[in-house]
């Protein structure tokens, strides 16, 4: 990833909302508005802004996001970063965010940067973030594999149906 800023940088802006019923500082104007004016402060000149409108951020297929990538995939070594508003306007999925981040940016040699949390991959700082964030990730993971094993394990002491195929049965 590149250091520092990224002076006279194209830059593409990603926005979402889910409905149009989204409190005002996340509807997709604010968020346009946020991005042109902190790509302004920074020097860096916004050359498209793909929009999700109506697509939960846990949802990997979204037309707009699609675009997005698309775009992204054709312009590799000439947009060098992607700016939301805020993280969970790109996915309010941890791992999604993250292979977002690690792998789909990183291959194309792009950057990352939420305004609200001051997150850029771009900087040392932000690299850290990227491995805390990695971490909470993997915990939050393992956290829902267990409440998965432990919910299996109850089920049939309950005398409940727990799927899957009866051995004796067959």
């Amino acid at each position: 990833m590149h250091g520092g800023k990224l002076h006279n940088k194209k830059i593409v802006g990603y926005v979402r909302v889910l409905s149009n019923s989204q409190i005002k500082n996340t509807s997709v104007e604010e968020q346009i508005k946020r991005i042109e004016v902190y790509c302004i402060s920074q020097e860096w000149e916004l050359v498209e802004i793909f929009k999700g409108e109506g697509f939960s951020g846990s949802n990997i297929n979204r037309p707009g996001y699609k675009k997005m990538m698309k775009y992204l995939t054709d312009h590799k070594g000439v947009v060098k970063s992607v700016v939301v508003s805020k993280m969970d306007r790109a996915h309010n999925n941890q791992f999604n965010l993250l292979q977002f981040i690690k792998v789909e940016l990183a291959e194309l040699n792009m950057n990352f940067v939420s305004i609200t949390e001051s997150f850029n991959t771009s900087t040392m700082i932000g690299l850290m973030m990227l491995g805390t964030l990695s971490t909470f990730g993997e915990f939050e993971r393992e956290v829902t594999n267990e409440q998965i094993r432990s919910d299996r394990l109850s089920t049939p002491l309950k005398n409940k149906y727990a799927g899957g195929h009866c051995k004796t049965c067959i």
